[in-house]
């Protein structure tokens, strides 16, 4: 066979956000999936699907809040997630975990090896272009073969927030925060800098605005 599935649940009052209420049951097994290769075009050895991973989890909904609970298995490798959603407060968070997965299992020509890693991202809104949206994500490397390189123990910080854009930091775990970090507030439209710029030139007092006209002519840069 191809592979296998199996999903049970139930899902009590569907069409009402605040009352529908459910949870759904997923277990699957991959077998033979070559016939998925020759549908993207690829027919040799450069991609291999392995048989036997195994997918478990479940799914679940109440009213306006969304949970998910997943694990994938390869040979000895873990891959687990587990999410959480809120559309009434517009709050999310979740938790995507790797452990031990070899690129070569599913690259054998990549020099991509051993892979662990855990992503964490929580933040609050849906819509990127209000400035009240913020969200946080956690990188944290405990292991990276590819090629040469054996990296371990290393922590990426990414964070947009109100009022200073996209924070980013890069650091070896169990190090002082944030070696490296960079910071820029967003791009602010041309009414509200008119504004800012209104609010600072009161800010300074009618005695230090000037025009260009009534400047010195020593005080005009070339």
């Amino acid at each position: 066979g191809v592979f296998e599935l199996r999903v049970q649940g139930f899902i009590n009052d569907l069409l009402d956000e605040n009352k529908r209420h459910g949870q759904i049951d997923l277990e699957a097994k991959t077998h033979n999936l070559d016939c998925a290769k020759a549908l993207t075009g690829i027919n040799d050895s450069t991609l291999v699907i392995p048989h036997g991973i195994t997918l478990s989890g479940k799914a679940g909904i109440d009213g306006p809040h969304y949970t998910a609970d997943m694990t994938m298995a390869e040979g000895t490798a873990l891959i687990t997630l587990l999410a959480d959603c809120r559309t009434d407060k517009e709050t999310y968070q979740a938790t995507l975990a790797v452990d031990s997965l070899m690129g070569t299992d599913f690259l054998p020509h990549d020099s991509l090896r051993c892979v662990s890693m855990t992503l964490d991202v929580k933040g609050k809104g849906f819509d990127l272009f209000q400035p009240q949206t913020h969200m946080k994500a956690d990188l944290k490397v405990d292991r990276l073969q590819y090629a040469a390189y054996d990296l371990s123990d290393v922590a990426i910080d990414e964070g947009r927030e109100e009022d200073y854009g996209e924070l980013w930091s890069v650091r070896p775990t169990g190090e002082a925060e944030a070696d490296t970090t960079a910071g820029r507030r967003p791009e602010r439209g041309k009414a509200e800098q008119d504004t800012l710029a209104g609010e600072h030139s009161r800010r300074r007092g009618p005695e230090d605005v000037r025009t260009a006209a009534e400047q010195p002519a020593d005080s005009v840069n070339m």
